[in-house]
């Protein structure tokens, strides 16, 4: 099973360096500059949402929650860090 990683920053210049360090490995790999206030993708659609010292710096944090869970499959993790 392939498994896929997106990754999302409305920071582009945080992207390109990720971008930089993408190697094509055993993960299929996106990067999306959007905003996590408002996710590009369908209710219930994802299994696992990790943040890493982003919180702080996203405007509406309570909208950037709601899209969240909104987005996780049940029984889907939150990973903060």
């Amino acid at each position: 099973m392939l498994k896929r990683i997106i990754g999302v920053d409305a920071n582009n210049g945080m992207l390109m360096q990720s971008q930089k360090k993408i190697s094509n490995g055993r993960f299929q790999i996106k990067l999306i500059n959007q905003s996590s206030e408002l996710l590009p993708f369908a209710d219930n659609s994802i299994n696992a949402v990790l943040s890493t010292y982003t919180l702080c710096s996203i405007k509406d944090i309570n909208a950037a929650l709601k899209e969240i869970y909104r987005v996780l499959k049940f029984g889907a993790k939150v990973l903060l860090s």
